[in-house]
């Protein structure tokens, strides 16, 4: 209970409802399964809470795929008091307030969901596990530590974490203008 943050009458009423089991250890204990105990925490925090609380240590504990790193997106100003919004309905019933962020990775970890993953795996080597996590073996092979964030092409220059193709992409440039990309530009 001390480690997820929840009250004894909240681990109760999950081990009621059956989100939660319990078993007896090798010397008899009651005690709660690694799966559960990432399902209680899983409902207490985001994957983007966990990263955060972890520091410096993520990297080392979360497997590639599941490692969070900061992009911008440009979203129309209507989305974005949208975000706004569910992470404030969200926060109000949550012990733990929720921000943009967790809203966008739930609406795509929901959309991932409903997707081929097998198809994806293809392309996305790793995507399936990654997409199920904490509920897999890691992948030890290293490769996917030096691949671009965006299409996880390899890299091979250890101090990018995005390819050039994908940068000129998805990285605005800032000094290019309000949208950074000069095409969007008026001349």
């Amino acid at each position: 209970m001390q480690l997820l943050g929840i009250s004894e009458g909240q681990l109760l009423d999950a081990i009621a409802t059956g989100s939660v089991s319990t078993e007896a250890s090798d010397t008899g204990a009651q005690v709660i399964r690694w799966e559960d105990v990432a399902i209680l925490a899983l409902d207490a925090w985001t994957p983007r809470m966990i990263a955060a609380a972890l520091g410096h240590d993520a990297d080392d504990v979360l497997p590639p795929l599941n490692q969070h790193r900061l992009i911008q997106v440009s979203l129309p100003l209507y989305l974005i008091r949208l975000l706004d919004q569910l992470a404030r309905a969200e926060s109000a019933t949550r012990h733990v307030p929720r921000n943009a962020s967790d809203i966008i990775e739930r609406v795509l970890h929901d959309l991932a969901n409903t997707q081929k993953t097998t198809t994806i795996d293809t392309a996305i080597p790793g995507f399936a596990q990654a997409l199920t996590y904490p509920y897999f073996t890691p992948r030890n092979t290293g490769l996917l530590w030096l691949r671009c964030r965006y299409c996880g092409i390899s890299i091979s220059e250890p101090v990018r974490e995005v390819c050039r193709t994908c940068e000129a992409r998805h990285e605005p440039k800032e000094h290019l203008g309000e949208y950074g990309l000069p095409e969007l530009e008026e001349q």
